[in-house]
């Protein structure tokens, strides 16, 4: 057997020594590459060795110089079409167990019937078990066309089932939610940046913009056969798409929502509209839906503020970051350039087209550490502009163009070829990605000071985009909670819980019943988590709020599921490492050592000191149930899981801007216009 790395090791070293030889290097990679061919003790696999010394040369470069080979560029290619060849599935896993997080809605697997929850026991017969998410990925993903076998235990179902599924292509969810609230506040959350973004953006801000009813044969106005929910996309109207059963009871109760497909102002079966006034019947006023809940139709002009949310958005293309910026900002306005070699100016961005977004709109973006690339073009240019407020922690700083040259079918090279810069002058990479510093030139220091374009405000340098109102998170968390989501418990416990049949209709009757009260007509089980459709007092949107969709009997289920042996939660408190670290140390020390940590905490004996600090974090593990803070964050947790187990991950979305903090600083900005302008230097 070859070793591989040893070739790496050796064609690395080859590589080295080319920069004193006099030979053109290329002619002594293919020297040396035809000596090892022809004189090597063994047969080596050429294509493994060639990538070998290729990913040795980039060793000493940036981290996203890298070699492309089958899987990477499969990803990269998934990212710049939109669309891969598999079922639509988002996979989760606890312990050694996979199971589906969610389906994408109208994918293979969403129409084949596979449900959140189901756990994943074998694929075309392999076994699943013990295997991670990755692995199962690589062996559900094939060729289009081809079919694949999902082995499946279902909640509460005592047999396997088998699914046999058809791969195809799966467009990329690039928006992952989109909202207009009670305020006229509208809300996008965008998942990356890959093709076709820009579009879905523009859909999804005219969509709250307006509050369009389904124009299915896409004329630009209302006809009576569109009150229908197309749920598979044919543009018709199938038996498969039911009226609303809210309650689970198999027939049709008056206040479930249905659509009047005749247009007769009956109930038919199989129909559903949207019954605002709850009188049983359809009535003219109820074919929109009252997004911003005004009670009127506002057919555009409905936002007076917009969110637009990129945390834990890593970025994606370039191109669709330009043309999301024409419809957020003025025509010709400059939003980035680029330097290559030498600090040479390489190319400068302008808008090309009159914004979509009117400029009387204020906007809030909200970026974290994990806001990276296209997402850091996007808000710097907003910053630097003086276009919007940025809200949340310092983005992570990668500011670099890659360009990906092919090799051959199976592998491409990306190469960082320039840097980007913000319209102010500020360098998006962070020096501290490379210890040396290559990619930044020493060109912009930490406390370097930059100006807005516009209102001349002062804005920080130093790679990454420093948020005009910084909302650090860290201290939102514990321990605990954090080891919860770790293990993935949230989404387990949610997928059991709710997979037994009394649980689910006590949990939806419970709901339903505390909504009758606030949602003005449109019962369907979204709105037992999003207040979109409520009636404009200001006294029912709180009420609505204060609905615990989580109750004292979930909770207890949920610590009964974490005492399961199965799920022993690895977690420290602040300073227990230390103290465990300390102990060890001390009892190494010796008698001298002993006496002077007696002399040091005045007499006390060091060996009690550290029991009496060891039965404290004891106790504190043992009464993390009855901390406040842990019962509220597994509350969220629970919320969350729960509307991705009977909805989908969009709702999930929704679900979490109910404890969003950075997001309701955002929300108190935007209906704050003295306050907003204040920011931004007006």
């Amino acid at each position: 057997m070859i070793n591989i790395n040893l070739i790496h090791r050796s064609y690395t070293l080859v590589l080295i020594a080319l920069v004193f030889s006099q030979e053109p290097p290329e002619e002594m990679f293919i020297k040396s590459f035809n000596l090892l061919n022809k004189n090597y003790i063994d047969s080596i696999d050429q294509v493994k060795v060639v990538e070998s010394a290729i990913k040795g040369m980039l060793e000493d470069l940036d981290p996203y110089t890298k070699l492309l080979v089958d899987e990477s560029k499969e990803s990269h290619d998934k990212l710049s079409k939109g669309k891969y060849g598999g079922i639509g599935i988002r996979i989760g896993s606890s312990r050694d167990t996979l199971f589906v997080l969610s389906t994408m809605e109208g994918g293979p697997a969403y129409m084949a019937g596979l449900k959140s929850g189901d756990k994943i026991i074998s694929v075309d017969e392999i076994s699943m078990i013990s295997k991670t998410t990755k692995q199962a990925s690589e062996v559900i993903k094939g060729e289009l066309g081809t079919s694949v076998d999902l082995g499946i235990i279902r909640p509460g179902v005592d047999e396997l089932i088998v699914y046999k599924i058809n791969r195809n292509n799966i467009k990329i969810n690039n928006i992952g939610y989109k909202q207009i609230d009670e305020n006229s506040i509208g809300y996008i959350k965008i998942n990356r940046f890959s093709r076709n973004i820009s579009k879905d953006f523009e859909a999804a801000l005219k969509y709250i913009d307006g509050e369009a009813f389904i124009d299915a044969n896409g004329n630009g106005k209302w006809d009576t056969e569109e009150l229908y929910k197309d749920y598979n996309k044919n543009d018709v109207y199938d038996l498969a798409e039911p009226y609303g059963d809210s309650n689970i009871n198999g027939k049709y109760d008056l206040g479930e929502p249905y659509e009047d497909l005749n247009n007769n102002g009956l109930w038919d079966k199989k129909e559903r509209f949207v019954d605002k006034n709850e009188n049983g019947k359809w009535d003219s006023s109820e074919i929109y839906f009252d997004n911003n809940g005004n009670n009127k139709y506002d057919n555009s002009g409905a936002l007076k503020g917009l969110i637009i949310d990129l945390r834990g958005n890593g970025g994606g293309l370039l191109s669709e970051a330009k043309n999301m910026l024409d419809i957020l900002i003025e025509k010709n306005q400059l939003v980035l350039y680029t330097k290559g070699r030498n600090g040479k100016i390489r190319s400068k961005t302008f808008t090309k087209k009159n914004p979509v977004l009117r400029s009387e709109v204020p906007i809030a973006i909200l970026v974290n550490s994990r806001s990276a690339s296209a997402s850091e073009i996007l808000s710097g240019a907003i910053q630097d502009l003086d276009r919007g407020v940025i809200i949340g922690k310092t983005t992570l700083g990668k500011g670099l163009v890659q360009r990906v040259r092919t090799l051959n079918d199976s592998t491409s090279l990306k190469i960082t070829s320039e840097k980007y810069y913000t319209p102010s002058g500020r360098l998006i990479q962070k020096e501290d990605w490379l210890d040396n510093g290559v990619l930044t030139d020493g060109e912009e220091m930490i406390d370097s000071v930059f100006f807005t374009l516009k209102n001349n405000r002062k804005v920080k340098g130093g790679g990454g985009i420093i948020p005009d109102i910084i909302i650090d998170l860290n201290n939102k968390t514990t321990p605990f909670i954090s080891a919860i989501w770790k293990a993935n418990l949230f989404s387990s416990f949610s997928a059991n819980y709710l997979s037994d049949i009394d649980n689910m209709q006590n949990f939806q009757s419970r709901i339903f019943k505390d909504l009758d009260k606030y949602v003005n007509g449109y019962f369907d089980l979204e709105y037992a988590f999003i207040p979109t459709l409520v009636k404009n007092e200001k006294s029912d949107i709180e009420s609505l709020y204060q609905i615990d969709i989580i109750d004292n009997k979930i909770l207890k289920s949920f610590e009964k599921y974490l005492m399961h042996p199965d799920y022993d939660i690895e977690y420290s408190f602040p300073g227990q490492k230390e103290l465990d670290s300390f102990k060890n140390k001390f009892f190494e020390w010796g008698e001298f050592e002993n006496n002077f940590f007696s002399d040091l905490f005045l007499a006390t004996n060091p060996e009690k000191m550290i029991a009496k600090m060891e039965d404290y974090y004891s106790k504190q593990k043992n009464s993390q149930f009855e901390n406040k803070k842990n019962k509220a964050l597994i509350v969220s947790g629970l919320e969350r899981e729960f509307a991705r187990f009977l909805y989908n991950e969009e709702v999930r979305n929704g679900v979490s801007l109910r404890n969003d903090e950075t997001y309701f600083e955002a929300v108190k900005i935007l209906k704050d216009m003295n306050l907003y302008n204040s920011i931004l230097g007006y």
